[in-house]
């Protein structure tokens, strides 16, 4: 390059000398900022990949979460959680005592067995 320089600093006058040498130190100096700029922007194309990766992971995961959560609560069963328990013992116990009332309402107006057996049938129904 200073061998160019040199061929054309005697070929051409001075002024022209110096217009051709900040000419080409404008040219590297340009190209070196467009090396640099292109480095720069590979670098945050990287980062942003990479981040966007990492996110995408992190979405995922939560996804797979909820989604595992969700399929627990889908299937599990009502009657092995404490309210469903409750809920079984209380109609037990308002079946319970429906046929108590029947026997006793039997025993007063003088019912037969059959309207009992009835009466069980619609309290087994309700329970089912």
């Amino acid at each position: 390059m200073l061998g160019i320089l040199l061929s054309i600093m005697q070929e051409t006058d001075c002024l022209q000398a110096y217009a051709w040498i900040g000419l080409l130190i404008s040219a590297a100096i340009t190209g070196a900022a467009a090396g640099i700029n292109a480095r720069q922007q590979r670098k945050a194309s990287n980062e942003q990949k990479r981040h966007n990766e990492e996110t995408q992971k992190r979405i995922d995961a939560k996804s797979a979460q909820e989604n595992a959560w969700y399929r627990m609560q889908y299937y599990k069963d009502p009657l092995r959680s404490s309210s469903g328990a409750h809920m079984l013992a209380a109609i037990r116990d308002y079946n319970k005592s429906m046929l108590e009332r029947t026997r006793n309402r039997n025993v007063i107006t003088g019912g037969t067995h059959e309207s009992e057996v009835a009466m069980s049938d619609v309290a087994a129904r309700r329970y089912a």
